[in-house]
């Protein structure tokens, strides 16, 4: 139902000030009817406290989504920001992570709160700030987070009229949490300073966590198998959307995404009886890209990435697409593909050792000889280099008379990077050489040897 936004001024000073009228028998009042009214009640708006015109709204959007006022403003009750806590789930006995946003019309530079959890069940193991230069630390105080974050260097978090995640809450979950129950977050105590102390009015958006079962168990069965490997497929890939309550269960390394290291979790804890077992991983596991050919070696678990393979998968390997969107993964945990060709070069690729840990993508486009390291050393120095395509190469120590000490490479080697180790025991100190050579490439680099 329409009404007059005049009637909340009460003197005759502050009705005329904004465009109504005044008499002495009906006090403020408005000439406009509801036909003139145009405001969209679909609007999506932050629930921010919002001054317009000098009358207090409840979300961003002022009057433009049909609100009514619910106040004159003021300088001293003004909203002017907001921090809202993430919703989610988590599991008995297991950590999970949550975010923390805000939104603000002015720059911050600085906030305090406490974090009240309704049950108890939630115990807070570390305060993460999402920016550098801010110092975070906390406390639980009779079962209660309280917590801080500020610069000593005079840093601010910048104005937004969008939700932004400035931090993060490490929680621990009791074994006593019970299945099915949820735990309401609020927030209390709230301080809010802009970058000169000043102290800022905020809103606050509390969250509440589900109590889930296992971390995998995205259908919730009391059991993790390929069924739930499948569903977190179809919603890597968009073909679903999940729940907050499945994103929690399928979110297996709490990085609040959902890709294909949770692919590669889920299969290794099917593949160790129902544990998340770490394997060791051979230090050779590497991804390399030179424009459309990505190399893979070692112990690679699994792969997603945005382009048109042209290349054929290999052995029990799995692909799994959508649009442009792909995913390679095996069930029996090792990527069998070592060699793929893309029609162009592949975007947004994310590659997974078998740990579910992510590889980062080396792009080859040079060769190169990188410095040693240590250097200077005492006796064994590493020496790590790069070639972009198939080639005959050899590597050579040279003392500083020019003389061969060592040859440590010659011969074939295909596209990618490389490390080798010199153990210099047998060796004088002093200076040496070290030469990497190829048809087209002929680079040397300093080496000093001290014992």
């Amino acid at each position: 139902e329409f009404e007059d936004e005049c009637r909340y001024f009460e003197s005759e000073d502050e009705c005329l000030s904004v465009g109504c009228s005044w008499n002495d028998e009906d006090g403020c009042y408005g000439n406009w009817d509801e036909e003139d009214n145009d405001c969209d009640e679909s609007l999506m708006c932050a629930p921010v406290l919002t001054c317009i015109e000098n009358l207090l709204y409840p979300t961003s959007c002022g009057p433009d989504n049909c609100d009514n006022p619910i106040d004159v403003c003021s300088n001293e009750d003004t909203v002017i920001g907001s921090m809202k806590l993430a919703s989610g789930s988590a599991i008995p006995g297991n950590d999970f992570i949550m975010d923390i946003g805000y939104l603000s019309n002015v720059p911050l530079g600085g906030i305090q709160f406490n974090i009240i959890d309704n049950p108890n069940w939630l115990n807070g193991v570390e305060f993460i700030s999402d920016y550098e230069c801010f110092q975070t630390n906390f406390n639980e105080v009779d079962g209660n987070l309280i917590a801080i974050m500020f610069s000593l260097d005079g840093c601010i978090l910048n104005p937004t009229d969008e939700y932004i995640r400035f931090g993060r809450i490490h929680w621990q979950v009791s074994d006593e949490a019970l299945l099915g129950e949820t735990v309401n977050l609020m927030i209390d105590n709230l301080i809010v300073s802009d970058q000169v102390g000043n102290q800022l009015l905020f809103n606050t958006v509390n969250s509440e966590i589900l109590i889930a079962g296992q971390f995998g168990d995205i259908n919730n069965d009391s059991a993790v198998n390929v069924i739930d490997i499948v569903a977190l497929v179809n919603f890597i890939l968009q073909l679903d959307n999940p729940d907050s309550f499945q994103f929690g269960l399928a979110d297996i390394n709490q990085d609040n995404e959902l890709n294909v290291l949770d692919v590669v979790e889920i299969v290794n804890f099917i593949l160790n009886n129902n544990s998340f077992v770490k394997h060791s991983i051979s230090d050779q596991t590497k991804a390399y890209l030179k424009n459309n050919t990505l190399l893979l070696d070692g112990d690679i678990g699994g792969l997603e990435f945005r382009g048109e393979l042209i290349s054929e998968i290999e052995g029990t390997d799995i692909l799994s697409k959508s649009k442009d969107l792909n995913l390679i993964y095996n069930l029996n945990g090792f990527l069998n593909s070592k060699k793929l060709e893309f029609i162009s070069e592949p975007l947004n690729i994310i590659v997974s050792d078998i740990n579910g840990k992510q590889i980062k993508v080396i792009k080859i486009t040079d060769f190169k000889l990188n410095e040693a390291y240590p250097n200077p050393f005492n006796p064994v120095t590493n020496i790590s280099y790069s070639i972009p395509q198939n080639t005959n190469i050899t590597i050579k120590i040279y003392d500083i008379a020019g003389n061969v000490v060592e040859t440590i490479l010659n011969g074939y080697q295909e596209m990618g990077h490389y490390s080798v180790i010199w153990n210099a025991e047998n060796n004088p100190s002093g200076l040496y050489f070290i030469q990497m050579k190829t048809k087209t490439f002929n680079k040397t680099r300093k080496l000093i040897l001290i014992k």
